[in-house]
């Protein structure tokens, strides 16, 4: 009985510290979670339907910092990892937004044109 409650509790302690080192995600993680939040999805496939050349441009001039209530009580190591992470990623969630708006776009306008009706030369 001794024996099966040791092993039943070292799997448990096993367990619980697994579980305690994957919720401690690093700051890449966590940026990615949070850029992911931030933006906003529909405004930038509307800008990249309407103007693909302009919002390629805006996402690389907009720079969105995150939020100061994310950075607290944390280390400067950490905060500037998780920063450079965080713009990287709004950034290219930004670029993947519009390619996904212009391909829609064009998707779109290609249809019209293939159905628009020609004129037979006869």
């Amino acid at each position: 009985m001794v024996k099966q409650l040791t092993i039943l509790f070292s799997v448990i302690s096993l367990i619980y510290g697994q579980q305690k080192h994957i919720t401690q995600s690093n700051p890449c993680e966590e940026a990615a979670i949070d850029a992911k939040n931030d933006v906003e999805k529909w405004l930038w496939i509307e800008a990249g339907f309407r103007a693909f050349r302009i919002s390629k441009k805006l996402s690389k001039k907009l720079i969105q910092n995150p939020q100061f209530e994310k950075l607290q009580n944390k280390s400067d190591d950490w905060i500037i990892e998780y920063t450079n992470c965080y713009k990287e990623e709004v950034q290219n969630l930004r670029n993947l937004y519009s390619w996904t708006g212009c391909i829609a776009g064009n998707m779109i306008l290609l249809l019209i044109i293939s159905t628009w009706p020609h004129e037979e030369n006869n």
